[in-house]
């Protein structure tokens, strides 16, 4: 759900990035420095109004709680997003952050990664966070990423000098123990998304390599991924929760 369809194809499509970019840092800005009088109180003299502000709620960007101002801003932002149709919010560091579509919100909000290497996890939760980001170019950084993470994924078993091959049978041989009906949907889908790595402009970037059309495709493929990762991360205990 995109209310923003931004593609890298177009000139046009450019424009619409630099545009919703430079709107949503508006909202940024204001997010920071909005406020609510604490209290008021008419001028002696002219009567006019008088207000003030709690210093103690003038927070910086570490600070880990809301004024007044910033809760009522917050939720009024997000309820015109939510009307609109706009997959965007404002997150708990202040910030405007991309929704996930909704049939990986939960998957991508849950996946908790403890693979036992450091180096894949770090991976993996990079490619998650990039993938909230409003920015299109970081969100095709995360996909790289993630697909970076599914080729060291494969490795996770290796013994030795043995293969990627055997390691992926061993990471099988975990996950899917006693069905060889579900083994062989598994085995299917892991050739299936390394075909995509290697065919489109995720993991290559020669002249040639296909270039995914557009955000959409992006985020199915993204989904996708993560959905593979998290079940066999899940089915040989590597994920935390």
């Amino acid at each position: 759900m995109h209310t923003f369809p931004i593609s890298q194809n177009s000139p046009l499509d450019t424009v619409t990035a630099v545009e919703t970019t430079m709107a949503l840092d508006i909202v940024d800005f204001v997010m920071f420095h909005i406020d609510h009088p604490t209290r008021r109180r008419p001028h002696d003299f002219y009567h006019h109004t008088h207000y003030f502000f709690d210093d103690s709620m003038v927070l910086d960007a570490g600070g880990s709680s809301l004024n007044p101002g910033q809760e009522q801003f917050a939720r009024d932002v997000d309820l015109l997003f939510a009307r609109n149709g706009i997959a965007f919010t404002i997150g708990d560091d202040r910030f405007v952050t991309r929704l996930a579509p909704v049939e990986a919100r939960s998957l991508v909000s849950e996946f908790q990664p403890d693979t036992g290497d450091l180096v894949l996890d770090e991976k993996l939760i990079d490619a998650l966070s990039q993938f909230l980001s409003r920015r299109p170019a970081d969100r095709q950084d995360a996909l790289e990423k993630l697909w970076d993470a599914f080729e060291r994924l494969k490795t996770l078993e290796l013994v030795g000098q043995g293969k990627k091959k055997e390691s992926v049978g061993r990471l099988f041989d975990d996950a899917v123990p006693s069905s060889p009906q579900l083994r062989g949907v598994v085995e299917i889908e892991f050739q299936t998304l390394t075909q995509v790595g290697n065919r489109f402009a995720i993991r290559h970037h020669e002249r040639d390599a296909q270039q995914l059309p557009d955000d959409d495709t992006r985020d199915y493929l993204f989904a996708r991924l993560v959905s593979l990762i998290a079940f066999v991360l899940r089915r040989t205990g590597r994920m935390s929760g």
